[in-house]
């Protein structure tokens, strides 16, 4: 009996400390009007949400500030999932009562961009990430390539920083990100040398 109450304690104390440590890696999100960040970039990428709307979720952004941060540079490198995928191609095959009744994701592109354009929109409260902004000048979508290098200009990043995204771009086996890569190399001009 004394073994088992034992094993059910340290079972508790594990369950404890996995809660502990999950809290801690995964803070709450900020929260204005009773939305969290993501509930607002998901009205800002969602296509049907309503102008309105998708303006109150702008203004939600400037009022987040660097509080914001941490979710649009997560959400910047959003990939398809598996469900995603499946839900786009295969749900095809299912009856339609059961394929109307499963969620429809957002395809990852609209994520990126709306968290492009909400980085954008930050303007100068993005400049700590510009790093990461760098990064996705090699994302395959040209609108998310183009906020980013368009707020890297107007923070006035330095060469250093943009260079290896731009590098980065010439990697890509896609040949229109190649181009766009090699075609800001060269307007960065000597600085881009090394």
């Amino acid at each position: 009996m004394k073994r088992r109450l034992a094993y059910l304690a340290l079972a508790g104390l594990i369950l404890l400390g996995g809660f502990l440590l999950w809290r801690q890696s995964h803070p709450a999100e900020p929260v204005h009007d009773r939305l969290s960040v993501s509930e607002w970039l998901r009205l800002a990428a969602d296509p049907k949400t309503d102008v309105l709307l998708r303006d109150d979720a702008e203004q939600a952004f400037i009022v987040f500030g660097t509080n914001a941060l941490p979710v649009l540079t997560n959400r910047l490198f959003t990939t398809e999932t598996r469900y995603s995928r499946w839900r786009h191609d295969g749900a095809e095959k299912w009856p339609a009562v059961i394929r109307d009744r499963l969620p429809d994701p957002l395809p990852a592109a609209l994520w990126r961009r709306a968290a492009a354009k909400q980085l954008s929109l930050l303007g100068r409260d993005s400049r700590t990430v510009m790093p990461v902004l760098s990064l996705a000048l090699a994302d395959p979508d040209r609108v998310v390539r183009g906020y980013c290098y368009n707020l890297l200009n107007r923070l006035r990043a330095p060469a250093e920083v943009i260079v290896p995204g731009l590098l980065a771009a010439l990697r890509s086996p896609d040949p229109s990100i190649r181009v766009f890569g090699a075609g800001e190399l060269g307007f960065i001009g000597p600085e881009a040398k090394d």
